[in-house]
């Protein structure tokens, strides 16, 4: 009756074993460094809960791949936002475009609107939320 009561007013999953647990969501928040053809460098991870390192590469011009350790993105329901650090008063022209590619890797596209072709970022902030979906035993 409780748990009928409770579920009215916060989203709940039930576990394997029937039990009620709080959907929550784990994140990855970072500002990113980028130059030239090098692969984007965590400048500083703000957060990470997702309980896995992450490894950055440089698949071409403005296609970057962040890749888990393990498992972690639910491929359907992982959202992305992300956005560029223009220079003070410069005007920020960056596309930013992404694909949850697999549980492990999320594959990011940066675009210059004003060609509009692919092009390589410099600073951008990236957040990445991913539901939990599991018990860890």
């Amino acid at each position: 009756m409780i748990f009928k009561l409770l579920s009215t007013f916060w989203p709940f999953i039930r576990t394997s074993g029937g039990a009620f647990l709080p959907q929550e969501t784990l994140q990855y928040k970072a500002k990113m460094t980028q130059a030239t053809t090098a692969a984007p460098a965590e400048g500083n991870v703000l957060k990470n809960s997702l309980g896995q390192a992450m490894t950055w590469a440089r698949s071409g011009a403005g296609v970057y791949t962040c890749t888990a350790a393990a498992a972690c993105f639910v491929v359907a329901n992982t959202v992305c936002r992300i956005t560029s650090e223009a220079a003070s008063g410069a005007a920020n022209t960056r596309v930013f475009s992404y694909v949850v590619t697999s549980t492990t890797v999320v594959t990011v596209s940066i675009a210059d609107a004003a060609t509009p072709t692919a092009a390589d970022s410099g600073n951008f902030y990236i957040e990445i939320d991913t539901p939990y979906l599991g018990v860890s035993a």
